[in-house]
């Protein structure tokens, strides 16, 4: 069953028209809170464009919804705490667009995310901790893959802190020289 609440205008003859907000309610939002946690719990889930079709919405209006409340929490967010960081860079468009995750270790959250995924990433997450009240002097370990742009981007910026490669690139390198060898090996000795 769809309700619809007309939300009434007050008009002051000294500061002009202001539309009343209930508390159920967020200014300019048109929803109740109720409907925009529902939204927020899918977004979780699935992607915007299927809960538009879900809820009969706009995607527009969704992503308002998901925008005002991630920007509403990161706002708050306190990083004095973080000392442990991992990094990692994933595809988010074709053609070469990237953007870098920076994560919490100790609490498993994201902390930070921005586009590209060069050493400029490292600055840029550098000079927003200190919004957060974190300090760059407090990171004392980074997790990241074995990018030369991490690497030198991390021993610039984060001068406190220890590289520790994730194991999976790790392996991956190990697994592609020892193939190198197996097949230089197979050309020089006929019985491999």
């Amino acid at each position: 069953m769809l309700v619809i609440f007309r939300t009434q205008n007050t008009n002051c003859d000294d500061c002009g028209v202001h539309l009343f907000v209930p508390k159920w309610g967020r200014q300019q939002s048109g929803f109740t809170m109720l409907f925009e946690a529902f939204i927020l719990t899918l977004a979780r889930e699935m992607p915007i464009t299927k809960i538009a079709e879900i809820v009969g919405e706009h995607d527009t209006r969704i992503w308002r919804i998901v925008a005002t409340h991630v920007n509403k929490a990161y706002s708050e967010k306190d990083l004095s705490e973080i000392t442990q960081v991992g990094i990692d860079e994933t595809s988010s468009k074709k053609g070469h667009k990237y953007v870098s995750i920076f994560v919490d270790m100790k609490e498993h959250d994201i902390v930070y995310a921005t586009e590209g995924k060069d050493a400029k990433t490292i600055e840029n997450f550098a000079e927003e901790l200190p919004k957060h009240n974190g300090k760059v002097e407090n990171i004392t370990e980074v997790s990241m893959d074995m990018s030369p742009a991490f690497i030198l981007g991390t021993k610039k910026t984060l001068i406190n802190a220890s590289i520790t490669f994730d194991k999976f690139h790790v392996i991956k390198q190990l697994n592609e020289a020892l193939d190198e060898v197996r097949r230089n090996e197979q050309k020089l000795n006929p019985l491999l």
